[in-house]
């Protein structure tokens, strides 16, 4: 029984950190689609002193475009960095009771929370998220 509690808490772990490397690759994304709409904001600045005022528009249309992307992009985020501050929080609290139940009569279990049982749910959704991104971005032609 004790093994089992050692190889779920393992097993958690493992997500915590699967689902923190998984935030930063989001949060490195979001700031290459902030460094794009930065780069179409500065070929609508050279269109303008060319006299293109046509392509301009186009170039700055591009960039606001982007950084929608970007803004539904990091509110995803956002709600994802909470979800992952809760796992964090859960998983603490179940070592501490894991650190109990070495001490408890064999017959205690070590319930898993909702929160880990929704990770599968995250994983998905982070994965939905950059598909769209991507769709976006080949839509728009970027």
């Amino acid at each position: 029984m004790r093994e089992d509690i050692r190889e779920k808490l393992a097993e958690l772990r493992r997500s915590v950190v699967r689902v923190l490397a998984d935030l930063h690759l989001l949060e490195k994304k979001a700031n290459r689609l902030r460094d794009e709409a930065e780069a179409w904001r500065l070929r609508a600045i050279s269109a303008l002193k060319s006299g293109d005022e046509k392509l301009a528009r186009e170039a700055l249309r591009k960039k606001e475009s982007i950084l929608e992307m970007e803004r539904r992009y990091r509110e995803q985020l956002d709600e994802h960095r909470l979800n992952a501050m809760k796992l964090k929080d859960d998983l603490k609290r179940l070592e501490a009771r894991a650190k109990v139940l070495e001490f408890a009569p064999s017959t205690v279990s070590l319930d898993v929370p909702p929160a880990f049982k929704e990770y599968d749910r995250l994983v998905s959704r982070i994965e939905e998220l950059e598909a769209q991104v991507e769709a976006m971005m080949e839509v728009k032609g970027g």
